[in-house]
């Protein structure tokens, strides 16, 4: 929660926190959550597994565990 004078730079910080990420990532998270909406906890379950899976398979994936293991800042495709 923040004051109202502070939403605007909060916010821009949002944008500029979720825009150096992998747009696969953001894509995937977005079509999964759009897709839970009204489902039972165990459909929800089933597909949020399901795009974990999926989302190791990218090359989005590779890059952040491999700058992870070389103690860097990823640079996403």
């Amino acid at each position: 929660v923040v004051g109202v004078d502070q939403i605007w730079a909060r916010s821009s910080n949002w944008i500029d926190y979720l825009s150096a990420g992998a747009a696969e990532s953001l894509q995937l998270t977005k079509r999964v959550l759009n897709e839970m909406i009204g489902e039972q906890l165990s459909t929800q379950l089933s597909s949020g597994a399901a795009a974990m899976a999926t989302s190791l398979t990218t090359e989005a994936a590779v890059e952040g565990l491999t700058a992870f293991a070389e103690k860097r800042q990823p640079r996403f495709p």
